[in-house]
């Protein structure tokens, strides 16, 4: 009788495990149903027979169809997995009193999945956005690239393709601000944007212009210092961050907003960027204008109500750019990011915003380690869940190169998008900005958008198992599978 595999739940320590034990695998993405096996070996020496009874994986989901098989190459399992979606295992060798282990992972998926994420797509960058350097590999795409992605896109039954159009510099061929052109980026040079709309159209991808307001404007502060944030000394607090009372930045955001409308007329959609800096401000006209309002000092007030006032003034000023943008075009659908200092402030958004706006809710929480109530409680249950739209952050739009740290990000963006799912958040836009990953890499945040471990509990039990997911993630997901 040959020793058998141990399978057991919970998750043993991965410091600094993943030079001693490995896993090889000649394919990653699997059909459901369809067998897989993986190979697992050491580098400091190999295994031996008697290590199949040393040996434990944790692979929730797993259905073996044979016993494990030890030959010199290592130990061989074999299975099938049940369901679509990203399945992480972990395996662990207790050869000496500390135990050795890794982590991997397989993906089941079946071509276009039937079960699309009402509307899923990307948020990515025409231009340098705020990215470091001067340019980046999306802003330098030909048209026919862009082409190519959203017949992929048709493919994978994506429809959502948010595109950043301003930024540190403009990434169209803007005649009110000519100096802020961006001298990189293929659609300032060529506008094909309203070419790719129309393409895109026919393709069943719906295009959201989108655009920064009173932040990332490093291109525009430098030409106008005198409209960037001050703190209470006089002394400027960013190098991009404007300061919205000033009239020369609300007509600089509201030129903007008017061209890219203009020139791209057949848009479906326009997201506002909200600032991602400290809205704190101490310009005089900001001093001035809120000595108008409340006959207070603003430098003398508390933080709550100096914040207070900032997300009110900025609720009015969107207020303003929604009105005038569906002006042009009655049929955008309007969507403001939320940012964090936004955040405890959410009923005021939802008193002042117009009620067919919705929000992106971002959260940078990838490597939380255990649950909190992160922003997305607080739009939800002001808004619901229909107005709701999530965007995995954090390291969400970087890909690993190492199977172990693809892993540890599967598992944070998994906890994050079932929190979401959980709430009735079904929208799903991946940020990826200035790198689309290749194709494995969006295969795989597809799969976890529309299998999130949440899609395989029960309805009533979404929200109690997310806590769970945090706890011991495989294994809540063994529980689930059982």
């Amino acid at each position: 009788m040959k020793p058998a595999l141990m399978l057991i739940m919970g998750v043993v320590s991965t410091v600094a495990c993943a030079q001693v034990l490995s896993v090889q695998t000649r394919q990653r993405f699997v059909e459901p149903g369809a067998e897989l096996s993986f190979t697992i070996q050491t580098h400091d020496a190999p295994l031996e027979r008697a290590d199949l009874g040393r040996l434990k994986v944790s692979f929730p989901g797993l259905q073996q169809t044979t016993s494990p098989e030890w030959n010199q190459s290592g130990i061989t399992v074999r299975g099938r997995l049940p369901k679509p979606g990203v399945y992480s295992f972990q395996v662990s060798l207790e050869r000496s009193a500390r135990p050795n282990s890794v982590r991997d992972y397989f993906v089941a998926t079946s071509g276009p999945l039937a079960d699309a994420v009402p509307h899923g797509g990307y948020y990515v960058f025409l231009g340098r956005g705020d990215y470091w350097e001067p340019t980046h590999q999306l802003a330098v795409k030909p048209l026919a690239d862009w082409e190519q992605y959203v017949e992929w896109m048709e493919k994978q039954q994506l429809d959502t393709l948010y595109v950043l159009l301003n930024g540190y510099t403009l990434a169209y061929p803007t005649e009110k601000y000519p100096e802020l052109r961006d001298p990189l980026s293929q659609n300032a040079k060529y506008n094909f944007l309203g070419e790719l709309i129309e393409f895109a159209h026919k393709h069943h991808v719906r295009v959201y212009l989108t655009l920064t307001t009173d932040d990332h404007a490093r291109g525009f502060g430098e030409h106008h210092p005198e409209t960037i944030r001050r703190d209470q000394y006089g002394y400027p607090r960013t190098t991009g961050a404007l300061t919205l009372e000033n009239p020369r930045v609300q007509q600089y955001i509201k030129d903007v907003f008017a061209e890219v409308l203009e020139l791209y007329p057949h848009a479906d959609g326009l997201v506002v960027h909200p600032s991602e800096a400290d809205p704190d401000r101490f310009n005089p006209e900001t001093l001035v204008q809120y000595r108008k309002e409340t006959g207070a000092d603003l430098t003398r007030e508390p933080k709550e109500i100096r914040y207070r006032w900032y997300n009110r003034k900025f609720a009015e000023f969107l207020r303003e750019l929604y009105r005038l943008s569906v002006a042009k075009n009655p049929h955008l659908e309007v969507i403001m990011f939320n940012c964090w200092w936004q955040d405890d402030y959410v009923a005021l958004y939802k008193e002042l915003l117009p009620a067919q706006m919705r929000i992106c809710v971002w959260y940078y929480g990838w490597d939380d380690k255990d649950a909190v109530k992160w922003p997305i409680y607080k739009w939800t249950r002001e808004f619901g869940a229909r107005r709701i739209v999530y965007m995995p952050t954090g390291r969400s739009f970087l890909y690993p190169a190492f199977g172990w740290q693809e892993v540890e990000r599967h598992i944070g963006t998994d906890r994050l998008i079932s929190t979401a799912d959980a709430l009735g958040v079904r929208d799903v836009v991946y940020f990826t900005g200035w790198s689309m990953g290749t194709e494995e890499d969006r295969i795989r945040d597809l799969v976890l958008a529309r299998f999130p471990s949440t899609s395989l509990a029960a309805d009533g039990g979404k929200l109690d198992l997310v806590p769970r997911l945090y706890e011991d993630y495989l294994g809540a997901r063994t529980a689930l599978f059982h």
